[in-house]
């Protein structure tokens, strides 16, 4: 069985154009600031906390994968508190999905178009029909993952992957957070959304429009 073995540093995809959560960085984060003024009024660092409730879910998000892909996660280089309380916070992942004919097709799959980039989860065959299905390990389920949702769903439609059902699974970062699903069938104003985050985006940075790039790289 393959072992792996997450890096001890961020992996950052160049998709060559914006990625998803870049463009989507335009938008105010209300609930983010609320946390961060919560912690400092109680004498914490919001950053460090933050780091360390992140380690939690790329735990939990590397367990789901490596399950996915019948793989085994390598733990030696881990802290054994937070893989402890990731593989309780997937427990309910593992019943969720006890209940679905799960085929997978495409997992954590980069994509692009001319505009932008991003990287699926998972895009499966699930009760008969073609779900994509996107994870998430936070303390809700909030807005802007919509937007996100709606980004991943264009990029493999015009990829030639059809899609029946969008999906965002909440795994939750720890015991007290529930585990939540929310299901789309229609995301054209949430997709609506992102793109004009998006031409913020570019208007802000326009040496990162696909143009720009694709000049570039022909001049290298």
């Amino acid at each position: 069985m393959k072992k792996f073995k997450i890096p001890l540093e961020k992996q950052h995809v160049n998709y060559g154009v914006p990625g998803t959560t870049t463009a989507l960085g335009v938008l105010a984060k209300p609930a983010l600031y609320g946390w961060y003024y919560k912690m400092g009024k109680n004498g914490e660092n919001p950053f460090k906390k933050k780091d360390k409730a992140a380690d939690i879910g790329t735990i939990a998000h590397a367990m789901i994968m490596c399950h996915l892909r019948g793989w085994e996660l390598d733990t030696s280089n881990l802290i054994p508190d937070s893989v402890s309380t990731a593989e309780n916070c997937v427990l309910s992942y593992y019943e969720w999905e006890k209940n679905i004919s799960l085929e997978p097709i495409l997992i954590e799959e980069p994509l692009t178009n001319k505009e932008y980039g991003g990287t699926i989860d998972l895009y499966a065959k699930a009760n008969g029909q073609l779900w994509l299905i996107d994870f998430k390990t936070s303390g809700g389920i909030y807005t802007d993952m919509f937007y996100q949702l709606a980004a991943y769903k264009n990029l493999l439609e015009e990829n030639g992957h059809q899609v029946d059902r969008a999906i965002i699974l909440n795994i939750g970062k720890g015991e007290d957070d529930n585990f939540q699903v929310k299901t789309f069938k229609d995301l054209s104003m949430e997709l609506e959304v992102f793109k004009h985050c998006l031409g913020i985006y570019n208007i802000q940075n326009p040496r990162n429009d696909f143009a720009t790039f694709c000049k570039e790289a022909s001049d290298k």
